[in-house]
C-alpha cells in the first residue's frame, strides 16, 4: 500500500506556466536602431521652419534661419545575473535552463520599458520625462490636469500636435499606469450617470487596448513606470500620463542581447551562472515630441464638482 511507505510514487511534473506580463509594450512599438561599433549616436532634428514676410520689390528679403538641435543617444550597460543548480539541466521535460535565459532577457526589457518613463539620462538612458538635447532644451510640453473627468481625454489628446492639425491619428498612444486606466472608466455622466469613456483592450495584447470618448479613440498602453495622476499620494507637479507617437522614441541598441551562462565562478556551490547584458542608448528624436501630463491641485470649484457627494469639501469660494 502506497499509505504505508512499501510502493515508491512516481513524481510527474506537468509544465512551467509563465506569470503576465511584466513590462510594457512600449519597448516594442518606439523606434529601434542598430547603433553596433558606436560610441554614441547624435540625432538632428528641426526645431521650428523659418518665417516668412512681406517684401518689397528691389529690396532684400528678411533672413530667418532653420532652428536645428541636436539630440545625444549615449550608450547604457543594463544587465541581469543569475544562480541556478546545475541540477536544472537535468530536468529536461520541463527546460527550466531555457526559462531562466528568458527571464533574463525580459528582466533586460522590464528595466528598458521603466527609464523609457523616466530615465534620467546620466546613469540611465534619457526617459520621456527628462528628455533633452544637447543644449538642454526640452524635448517635451506639458499640460496641466488635476484630477481625470470627463473632459481629461481630449484635453490631453489635443495637446498633442501643433497649432495646424490634430493628434496625428493611428500613430498616438497614451502611455498611463493602470490605476489612470481604471480611474478613466470610473468616469460617469453627470446627466445619464453613464460611463463617459469606453476602454477596449487588446484580447491578443492585455497591455494595450483602445480608450473612446464618443468619436474620439486612441491607443493606450499600460506602463507601471508612469505616475498614476488618480492616486492620491501623487503629489503636485508630478509627472504621469503621456501622450504621443513612440516612434518619436529612439532606442539604439549599441549590440545585440547578450544571454550567456557559466559554470566557473560558483563551480563550489553547484551552481550555473546565466548572464544577460544589452548595451542601449535612448532619448525623443522629436521636438515636442510627447506631451507629458503633469498633475496640478485642483481649485475649489473644480474640487466640489468632482467630490462625490458623500464628501463635502470647503466651497466657499467664489465661482
Amino acid at each position: 500500500r502506497s499509505s504505508s511507505g512499501e510502493i515508491a510514487t512516481p513524481t510527474k511534473v506537468g509544465g512551467i506556466t509563465d506569470p503576465f506580463s511584466s513590462y510594457s509594450s512600449i519597448v516594442d512599438i518606439a523606434t529601434v536602431e542598430d547603433m553596433t561599433g558606436c560610441g554614441a549616436y547624435k540625432q538632428a532634428y528641426i526645431k521650428a521652419w523659418q518665417d516668412a514676410d512681406a517684401g518689397t520689390e528691389g529690396s532684400a528679403a528678411n533672413a530667418d534661419d532653420l532652428d536645428v538641435g541636436i539630440v545625444n543617444i549615449a550608450p547604457q550597460i543594463i544587465n541581469v545575473i543569475t544562480y541556478v543548480s546545475k541540477e536544472i539541466r537535468k530536468q529536461t521535460p520541463l527546460q527550466y535552463l531555457s526559462k531562466v535565459q528568458e527571464g533574463a532577457v525580459i528582466a533586460l526589457k522590464k528595466k528598458i520599458a521603466a527609464d523609457m518613463i523616466s530615465g534620467n539620462g546620466s546613469t540611465a538612458i534619457f526617459g520621456i520625462y527628462n528628455a533633452v538635447d544637447k543644449d538642454s532644451d526640452s524635448m517635451i510640453q506639458t499640460v496641466d490636469v488635476s484630477a481625470i473627468d470627463d473632459k481629461t481625454l481630449r484635453n490631453i489628446i489635443f495637446a498633442y500636435g501643433g497649432n495646424d492639425n490634430c493628434f496625428g491619428g493611428d500613430g498616438v498612444v497614451l502611455f498611463l499606469n493602470k490605476t489612470d486606466l481604471i480611474a478613466f472608466g470610473d468616469v460617469r455622466s453627470s446627466t445619464t450617470l453613464q460611463p463617459v469613456y469606453e476602454i477596449i483592450p487588446d484580447g491578443t495584447n492585455p497591455n494595450t487596448g483602445i480608450i473612446k470618448d464618443g468619436g474620439l479613440s486612441v491607443k493606450y498602453c499600460i506602463n507601471a513606470n508612469c505616475t498614476a495622476l488618480s492616486a492620491n499620494a501623487t503629489a503636485a507637479n508630478a509627472k504621469t500620463m503621456i501622450v504621443g507617437d513612440p516612434k518619436n522614441y529612439k532606442l539604439g541598441l549599441f549590440g545585440d542581447y547578450e544571454i550567456s551562462g557559466s559554470e566557473d565562478y560558483k563551480f563550489a556551490e553547484g551552481l550555473l551562472a546565466v548572464r544577460g547584458e544589452v548595451t542601449v542608448g535612448g532619448n525623443v528624436i522629436k521636438g515636442n515630441g510627447f506631451v507629458v501630463v503633469k498633475k496640478v491641485a485642483a481649485n475649489p470649484s473644480q474640487a466640489c464638482q468632482l467630490a462625490p457627494k458623500t464628501v463635502k469639501p470647503n466651497c466657499s469660494a467664489k465661482k
